[in-house]
């Protein structure tokens, strides 16, 4: 049994010192690579086969291209909705103080976008009410702003440009005949609007009617408005992110 013990002794031990051998190969193998090659060359070309790997696997798994497209796309949209949700009692509140303070019948904030999402970068093309504060007995008329092409607003233009604009109904028909004759049906008489700017480009107008023969009873509206649109703008933005 000894003589047995001593053999298989001796094996263990030529395989450990054959272990050994064989890593100290692979070591002296890549410090000889090492030397021959710079270490940046080495990092360089392990990036690349990494890089082509990724590529070959996603070849041969398109569909997992899509699944990530998709839960991107689905993160993005709860995140939207989780800011609008609470956004948007902010912004209604600011506009609820705007009619207070305007003596107005109607406010309508018309958000800026481009389809179903906002795309950053790219000029806005659409406007849909977000918010509609109201006086007392005043309908409701937020859902005709509903995607409104801003090729189908002209008056978007002028307001682009002007940045402010007050006065009687029949002013606009220079300027925007459809979007008077759609005033008129809601028994506007005066109107006045003004651009929220965001940090780099508009992101909405908001709009303050008169109705009837209801005198314009604020004299400072315009200050009233800007204030309100660069509160509005702050929240705007925050969904934007």
């Amino acid at each position: 049994m000894s003589v047995i013990n001593l053999k298989l002794f001796k094996l263990n031990k030529m395989e450990q010192i054959n272990n050994q051998t064989q890593s100290l190969t692979l070591v002296e193998k890549v410090l000889q690579i090492c030397d021959k090659y710079s270490v940046w060359k080495i990092m360089k070309a392990l990036s690349i086969l990494i890089l082509v790997s990724y590529v070959c696997w996603f070849a041969f798994n398109p569909s997992r291209i899509f699944e990530l497209y998709d839960k991107y796309r689905e993160k993005e949209h709860e995140e939207l909705l989780e800011r609008r949700l609470d956004t948007n009692p902010k912004i209604q509140m600011h506009c609820n103080s705007l009619l207070a303070k305007s003596g107005a019948d109607r406010v309508l904030f018309l958000e800026l976008h481009n389809g179903t999402i906002s795309t950053g970068g790219l000029p806005f093309q659409y406007a849909s009410s977000s918010c509609e504060a109201l006086n007392e007995g005043v309908m409701p008329v937020a859902d005709q702003y509903e995607n409104v092409s801003l090729s189908l607003l002209p008056f978007s233009n002028y307001l682009f440009e002007n940045k402010f604009y007050s006065g009687d109904i029949d002013g606009l028909q220079t300027i925007d005949k459809s979007l008077m004759y759609r005033m008129m049906s809601n028994n506007v008489t005066h109107c006045a609007m003004t651009v929220v700017e965001g940090v780099d480009k508009p992101v909405g107008l908001l709009v303050l009617t008169y109705t009837g023969d209801r005198p314009h009873e604020c004299r400072e509206v315009r200050k009233a408005m800007e204030n309100t649109a660069l509160k509005i703008a702050v929240l705007a933005e925050v969904r934007k992110r």
